[in-house]
């Protein structure tokens, strides 16, 4: 969710179970996010530095076509408008 100039908090979109979560924007600028993260239930994380994520993603090829796969996925999601997981 982000927060309007007047503090008023706008839902970005929903993620569920086994999706990737990040302010990956963020991370791609080396800057502050823009947007805030909330769990609406209990779950499991599991987090990283953008110094390990990078270092873990140079140094296997695996990861580096989870990420390419995945940078797809958003950029489409974001192209047809869609903020929600498919099906949902």
């Amino acid at each position: 969710f982000h927060a309007d100039p007047d503090g008023t908090e706008r839902t970005q979109g929903f993620r569920t179970e086994d999706q990737l979560v990040c302010a990956y924007s963020a991370m791609l600028r080396g800057g502050p996010a823009r947007l805030s993260v909330q769990a609406l239930e209990p779950c499991s994380l599991l987090s990283a530095s953008v110094t390990a994520f990078g270092e873990l993603c140079r140094g296997h090829p695996a990861w580096q076509r989870l990420t390419a796969r995945i940078t797809e996925s958003l950029y489409l999601q974001q192209e047809s408008g869609r903020q929600f997981p498919p099906g949902r």
